[in-house]
């Protein structure tokens, strides 16, 4: 399977996943129908399904272009989405395994952003939407924080380490500035900006990313680390087990802005 990354709307990422055994593709998170479209045409591929994360219009905004210039094709997603996603023809369940064409596809809930987020996964690619991004996580809007907690260090959190990570916006100079805020002596969230940074001015996507990378740098997946738990002691946390040093970091991260990294003993 080849992953095409396609830049959709400010920040944004869709998803085209080619099968090189014959012309067809799955698109994830239609965002937007041009550059969707155009990244088809170039790659010469007829697109047979659609794999939505979630019901925000950031990520299905595209499906209305898409369905009618593809009428026949298979939309996927969480079955309680069928009135806030267009043309969702297949609602699938946790662990669900879907074949589209050669390629197998595991359907993992990952509620917490939203209570529907559904995370896919396919042939070694985790493509999590808003759930788990480079260095950082989606908001809480639908769900609770143990919830997300869950979903990011319970179910993402258990697939192997080298899984590939693509996730649904360019959030990643910002996380990995907050990662140092909280973690201010990790080199690993340190290099890492700096490849970012680097990465960013050439225009170049920070994804994919995997797992055991994130596991080094991004603090949601990191809250029983001593550094972690110091900052959190020390700036008022109330509890110091997983979930609530998760809260805490999720509205620490809710109100941050990047000038305040280097404050982290302050």
């Amino acid at each position: 399977m080849k992953v095409e990354i396609v830049p959709c709307l400010a920040d944004n990422y869709a998803y085209i996943l080619v099968d090189e055994s014959q012309p067809q593709a799955i698109i994830v998170d239609p965002s937007e129908p041009r550059p969707i479209l155009e990244a088809i045409t170039r790659l010469g591929v007829e697109p047979v399904a659609i794999l939505c994360t979630h019901h925000h219009a950031d990520h299905i905004g595209g499906l209305p272009d898409l369905l009618n210039r593809f009428p026949k094709i298979r939309v996927l997603g969480h079955p309680q989405d069928r009135s806030r996603i267009m043309g969702l023809s297949e609602g699938v369940a946790h662990q669900e395994l879907v074949q589209i064409g050669d390629m197998s596809i595991n359907a993992l809930y990952t509620p917490g952003h939203t209570l529907t987020a559904i995370t896919w996964l396919v042939d070694g690619c985790a493509f999590t939407g808003d759930t788990l991004f480079v260095a950082g996580c989606g908001k809480v809007l639908e769900g609770t924080p143990e919830q997300l907690y869950a979903s990011l260090n319970e179910v993402i959190g258990s697939l192997q380490g080298d899984t590939r990570i693509y996730c649904g916006h360019e959030y990643t100079s910002k996380n990995l500035k907050f990662a140092l805020r909280v973690e201010p002596d990790n080199k690993a969230a340190s290099i890492k900006l700096q490849d970012v940074l680097m990465l960013r001015f050439a225009d170049t996507p920070t994804v994919p990313t995997t797992l055991s990378d994130e596991r080094r740098y991004n603090v949601f997946l990191r809250c029983g680390e001593r550094a972690v738990l110091e900052t959190a002691k020390r700036e008022g946390c109330k509890g110091l087990d997983p979930v609530s040093v998760f809260t805490w970091l999720r509205i620490r991260k809710d109100h941050f802005r990047p000038s305040e990294v280097g404050r982290g003993r302050s």
